[in-house]
């Protein structure tokens, strides 16, 4: 394994978790940054979905989780941050950002 890249054991795991209860994913943030090649390192991994919180706590089950309240401008359904052998990964729902951007 790279030492730019946290483990991808612990990304398989959570995905492979996720695909097993029917739970349509994606990789998100540097992680996806990374793998298009516009950025060299990554400090976590991020996976998206639109799955319910309801519908991912069977992949929670047996790790260590947290879930984290919506902040000012993280406006998710759900962030959830995982630590897996410290690796961090943040399971996002209904990913938003709450921002004053307007399109024209």
């Amino acid at each position: 394994m790279s030492n730019r890249i946290p483990s991808l054991v612990a990304l398989k795991l959570i995905s492979t978790r996720l695909s097993a209860v029917g739970v349509n994913h994606a990789l998100g943030g540097s992680g996806l940054l990374y793998a298009l090649g516009l950025l060299e390192e990554v400090k976590d991994w991020d996976i998206t979905t639109d799955a319910t919180f309801e519908a991912v706590l069977l992949v929670l089950q047996g790790l260590e989780w947290k879930r984290i309240p919506p902040s000012d401008t993280f406006k998710s359904e759900y962030f959830i941050n995982i630590n897996i052998d410290g690796t961090p990964i943040h399971l996002i729902g209904g990913f938003a950002i709450k921002t004053s951007f307007h399109f024209a």
